[in-house]
C-alpha cells in the first residue's frame, strides 16, 4: 500500500475513532458498558477508539442501534462542494429564473465515461435541484 492510501486509511480510522469515543462519552457510558450493549469485550471498544484499523459498517450500525440513534452515511467531498455551490447559486437567484446546473468541470473534475453492463454512461452534468 502506498503512503497516500495508508495515510487516508489511518485518517479515516482516526475520524471514526473520534466519533465512537465522543458518542460513548456523550451517552455517559464506559467502554465496558458499551461493550456489553454490543455483546463484545471492552478491549474491542478500546481498539476502535484508538483507531487501530477500520471498523465494519455492521459494527457501526450495531453501535448506533445500541445508542438509540441512526448512522449517517459518509459523503464524498466533491459532491458536497457541488451541493454547496448549487445551494449558494439557488439562494442568489430569484424564483422566476431558470435553475443553474453545475458541472463537474466547474469544480475542476473531468467528466468520466464508465461502462455499466456494456452500456456507456457519460457523466456530464450533476443537477442538484432536488436538494
Amino acid at each position: 500500500m502506498n503512503k497516500n492510501k495508508k495515510q487516508t486509511k489511518s485518517d479515516l480510522a482516526f475520524q471514526i475513532a473520534q466519533e465512537v469515543l465522543e458518542a460513548r462519552l456523550t451517552k455517559g457510558l464506559t467502554q465496558k458498558q458499551l461493550a456489553k450493549k454490543l455483546k463484545t469485550q471492552q478491549p474491542a471498544i478500546a481498539r476502535v477508539e484508538n483507531g487501530f484499523g477500520l471498523v465494519s459498517t455492521t459494527f457501526l450500525f450495531d453501535m448506533a442501534k445500541a445508542l438509540k440513534t441512526r448512522l449517517v452515511p459518509p459523503r464524498f467531498e466533491f459532491l458536497e462542494e457541488l451541493r454547496n455551490m448549487q445551494l449558494s447559486l439557488h439562494s442568489q437567484q430569484s424564483t422566476s429564473e431558470k435553475p443553474t446546473n453545475i458541472t463537474l468541470s466547474d469544480i475542476g473534475i473531468q467528466p468520466a465515461t464508465i461502462n455499466r453492463d456494456e452500456t456507456k454512461v457519460q457523466t456530464k452534468v450533476l443537477n442538484l435541484q432536488s436538494i
